[in-house]
């Protein structure tokens, strides 16, 4: 009787495990939630909307939804997501800010270290470095010229603390040996449309996000910040920030997908097979290639070679960003 009480009590354990329930063999079985840290149209949504269509086709057919929960330059979200439940039904698509977050600000709601299972790095997006269509310089050497000899002229936008743009601008200034007047706004979006409508002069966002506005003359483009000139043929006469003259400034923002820390095993491999998968799927690669970034198919799509990378770029930038810690958002 005994042994009869103990098996079952074991059974009824086993039962009402988290980690040992029936779903992560039928994972996914209801849609999924794709957090986006950012405001709705810009590049983060770009990347979203391709990725959740790929990973819907190498899912199976699984329906996905993407939620946006901007604010506190992308720490609300990414804090929403690690304090989820980790059964894969919520996930976060973050980019290089995850790793600058702890720079930056110090104390955060959450550790990107210890409460965020990593599934694998996505696309590699270069930078453009972008002007009002009426600024008198037509090359990056000439507008290094203007600036340095009136820099309380200028001014360059970008998305808020850590963003991608705010690194671009930062590297740029450091570069160029200038200081000029940095305007935030919530979005890459906002700032885009502050340098289409003449408020601000400069602003360096992703080529991903910069297609259609240089497509149509609404803006200028000086360098690009790869090793060498892309290939898409929308961005091949863009120079890069050597060739133009400067110091080499190579700067990718990298983008990967997460989940809250605590995923079955199942699932963390049924995930990282799906994107494996999508990171091959023709329509996204070609729609990645065309705007300029390149797909990530190096050691950093496993689990274990992202979190290694993250880990190497939470170093890299609480170096660089040191002296310009801000408070906890």
């Amino acid at each position: 009787m005994l042994h009869l009480i103990v098996t079952l009590a074991a059974c009824l354990a086993a039962l009402f495990s988290p980690l040992s329930y029936a779903e992560p063999i039928s994972f996914p079985g209801r849609p999924i939630t794709l957090v986006v840290p950012f405001p709705a149209d810009g590049p983060t949504d770009i990347l979203a909307r391709d990725l959740s269509a790929a990973l819907h086709r190498s899912l199976g057919g699984a329906p996905f939804r993407i939620e946006y929960v901007a604010g506190s330059s992308g720490t609300r979200g990414m804090a929403l997501v690690a304090q989820a439940h980790p059964d894969g039904y919520t996930l976060l698509l973050s980019h290089i800010g995850i790793a600058t977050a702890p720079a930056t600000f110090g104390r955060l709601p959450f550790d990107p270290t210890r409460d965020l299972d990593y599934l694998g790095l996505i696309v590699d997006v270069p930078m453009v470095l972008l002007g009002r269509t009426r600024l008198q310089s037509a090359t990056l050497h000439t507008l290094q010229a203007q600036l340095k000899g009136a820099p309380w002229k200028f001014n360059i936008g970008h998305a808020g603390l850590g963003s991608a743009s705010y690194l671009c601008a930062a590297k740029l200034q450091q570069l160029m040996d200038v200081e000029l007047t940095t305007v935030p706004y919530p979005g890459a979006s906002q700032a885009m449309n502050a340098l289409l409508t003449d408020q601000i002069d400069l602003m360096c966002n992703m080529t991903t996000h910069a297609l259609r506005p240089l497509r149509d003359r609404q803006i200028q483009a000086y360098a690009v910040s790869s090793p060498q000139r892309l290939e898409p043929e929308s961005l091949r006469l863009i120079p890069t920030f050597q060739e133009s003259g400067l110091a080499p400034m190579t700067m990718s923002v990298w983008y990967g997908l997460y989940a809250p820390r605590g995923l079955p095993e199942p699932v963390t491999q049924r995930l990282s097979a799906a994107l494996r998968a999508a990171l091959k799927d023709p329509e996204f690669v070609s729609r990645q290639l065309s705007a300029g970034a390149s797909v990530v198919q190096d050691d950093r799509l496993s689990p274990e070679g992202h979190r290694r990378f993250v880990s190497e770029q939470i170093r890299f930038w609480s170096e660089f960003l040191k002296p310009q810690r801000q408070p906890t958002p």
